[in-house]
């Protein structure tokens, strides 16, 4: 599947205790994660053979557009696909409760500090997704008694905007030093959906340049934006293991899980049966189904991190 590899990315937190209400602070956060893009591009004279397979509504059987056939056409294919996903928050953090003692180190072979600390969060948080898949292709008639070009295009563009509040809680303990903080948050509120879809040919035939609004996926039926609001609640899991470089700087290095459910993604907004008579130009008078049409169809959306980070405190 496309845009379910690994990528690079990055995450920054601050925050600050309140000096005249001790055990309560405010911190926020940001992260990214770098814009992932996937390409595909194929050229061929006619070998070897380039088609976009559809389920034909009109005929009921598995069907195809040619983009390359030996003697009858030639042409390319190009599919490239994005993907983004960011979120921010600011939080208040309350602790809750905590504990400081000694312990026997075998490492270190004596006592040395120990503390343990609960907090509580509350505040708001947000998230987007953001991805789109586009298909174009060009081809050229190699029929002496039906010459033309054509390029056409089909774009799904989709977009999840999460708003919402988000409550959690945090565990760090302490032992010498060596350190391991863990935390669960989640996050409740509306998950904005939109869908774009469009498309676009342009035929030369005898010299003459014809421009349509439609693709082979993309048609009148389904073309145009779409979008909705769905209740959503986001988990977060997260584990740090920290080592005490000095008074002010901790290295930390850990793991997070984000869970994301009923996402809009391009690829599942792409309805393959067709009906080719709508093809540019559209049959007149049209006969058949109207399709492709659009309806939401959701996934789900994982995100797993490994981080590599530094703590200053001040």
């Amino acid at each position: 599947n496309a845009l379910d590899g690994s990528r690079s990315g990055g995450r920054i937190r601050f925050g600050s205790w309140f000096d005249r209400c001790p055990g309560l602070g405010l911190e926020g956060e940001f992260f990214g994660l770098g814009k992932q893009t996937e390409s595909f591009f194929q050229q061929s004279t006619g070998t070897p053979i380039l088609a976009r397979p559809f389920f034909n509504v009109t005929t009921g059987l598995q069907d195809a557009d040619l983009v390359a056939f030996p003697n009858v056409i030639n042409g390319s294919l190009a599919v490239d696909v994005t993907s983004e996903f960011m979120g921010a928050a600011a939080r208040f953090r309350r602790s809750l409760c905590g504990s400081t003692g000694c312990a026997y180190s075998p490492m270190c072979c004596t006592t040395v500090p120990t503390s343990s600390r609960l907090d509580g969060t509350y505040g708001y948080r947000y998230y987007e997704l953001k991805e789109s898949l586009a298909i174009r292709e060009r081809s050229q008639s190699l029929l002496t008694n039906d010459t033309g070009s054509f390029d056409m295009g089909d774009r799904f563009d989709t977009r999840n905007q999460f708003n919402g509040g988000e409550v959690g809680i945090l565990w760090q303990g302490r032992r010498g030093l060596w350190s391991l903080d863990s935390l669960m948050r989640v996050g409740i509120g509306n998950t904005h959906q939109t869908v774009t879809i469009a498309g676009a040919t342009t035929t030369i035939e005898n010299g003459t340049t014809t421009n349509y609004n439609t693709g082979i996926l993309a048609q009148r039926t389904n073309i145009g934006t779409y979008d909705r609001n769905n209740f959503a609640m986001i988990p977060e899991l997260g584990l740090t293991l920290g080592y005490q470089m000095s008074r002010c700087v901790r290295l930390t290095t850990g793991y997070s899980l984000i869970y994301w459910g009923n996402v809009v993604r391009p690829g599942d907004q792409v309805d393959l049966d067709v009906n080719p008579n709508l093809f540019a130009p559209e049959s007149n008078p049209l006969t058949g189904a109207l399709r492709p049409q659009f309806q939401f169809v959701s996934s789900d959306y994982w995100v797993q991190g490994l981080s590599f980070g530094a703590d200053v405190r001040w």
